[in-house]
């Protein structure tokens, strides 16, 4: 059994490795992305102290990057529905008396 092979950056391969750059001076977040981003590291660092606290016998505090991208993108998620539940005016969203008041005009 032979297996063809594709040239990369033909129709049949096309080249997926072109990614635009973007220099970091030119993203800029909303008031509200950089207040999560600032509460996202404290909390980090907070959960990380108490960690190593728990368990002195350890030397490092090696973690994988695969796993760290997971609880990143956990620790924002969690931090994105707490705001929503307990402080929408913070992230802009609509307050429940809007979300009634919506509700009421429509039914």
């Amino acid at each position: 059994m032979t297996e063809e092979v594709v040239e990369k950056g033909t129709e049949a391969a096309p080249d997926l490795t072109f990614v635009p750059e973007v220099a970091p001076e030119n993203i800029t977040k909303t008031a509200f992305e950089q207040r999560m981003e600032d509460a996202k590291v404290a909390a980090n660092d907070a959960f990380w102290a108490k960690v190593a606290e728990a368990f002195p016998e350890t030397t490092t505090g090696d973690f994988p990057p695969d796993a760290a991208f997971v609880w990143n993108s956990t620790m924002e998620y969690a931090i994105k529905i707490w705001v929503e539940l307990n402080a929408p005016e913070a992230a802009n969203l609509p307050q429940k008396e809007e979300v009634e008041e919506a509700a009421g005009a429509d039914g």
